[in-house]
């Protein structure tokens, strides 16, 4: 049986590490809060949201039937 690790971080904020050995990532309901209490413009709104996912993607394998 495999463990359930943990991350408690900023997503977006090029903190996450790319580790690529999760099977599945959870976010936390951040990203709707953050955009809407956050100070960001919608241009800055949009590329934390880009930065985010790619943080979270990161974190995953890659399966071999993955289009490059």
């Amino acid at each position: 049986m495999r463990a359930i690790d943990t991350l408690a971080m900023p997503a977006g904020q090029g903190k996450l590490p790319p580790s690529r050995n999760a099977r599945v990532a959870v976010f936390g309901s951040v990203l709707m809060p953050v955009l809407e209490f956050g100070d960001m413009a919608y241009a800055d709104g949009v590329a934390w949201v880009d930065r985010a996912l790619a943080e979270a993607a990161a974190l995953l394998q890659r399966s071999p039937d993955t289009i490059q």
